[in-house]
């Protein structure tokens, strides 16, 4: 029932509020990452929480339900400003590829990279087949890199 995403229906069940973090999870995030600025949070099926923050650079942080550290990506090392953008201001060759390459990927968020009033490039978050990815895309929509943040 739900199939593959188990009831993944666009509702984005997962998506945690930020006040809504457990404290344990907010507090190991807090003591290690002082001055990173959260902007998105989710949690597993396994209850384990991806915490997306900003520091020079875009990050993607995994702590148990229990305050457990365990694993922290570099989504991206360009330095400037990162604008979340609606799936349908992307590019229609990054969609194109994600269609292509994931046909049943789920869209969670994605960020305009931008310096000086130039776009740098694309930052996508997706989920496919339970796993979350942050993909990364140039300015012209060629896929740069992707790492698996959970």
């Amino acid at each position: 029932d739900g199939g593959r995403f188990d009831h993944r229906d666009g509702k984005h069940r997962d998506t945690v509020a930020l006040t809504a973090l457990p404290a344990a999870v907010k507090s190991t995030f807090t003591a290690t990452y002082a001055s990173d600025t959260l902007l998105h949070a989710q949690v597993t099926k396994d209850s384990v929480y991806v915490l997306l923050s900003k520091n020079n650079g875009l990050f993607a942080t995994a702590i148990s339900n229990k305050g457990v550290l365990l694993k922290r990506v570099a989504v991206d090392n360009v330095r400037g400003i990162r604008t979340e953008i609606l799936q349908a201001n992307l590019p229609a060759v990054v969609t194109n590829y994600l269609s292509t390459t994931y046909p049943a990927y789920v869209f969670n968020k994605a960020y305009v990279l931008s310096k000086t009033g130039a776009v740098q490039g694309y930052v996508v978050l997706v989920t496919v087949n339970s796993s979350r990815y942050a993909f990364k895309f140039s300015a012209n929509g060629t896929l740069q890199y992707f790492v698996l943040v959970n």
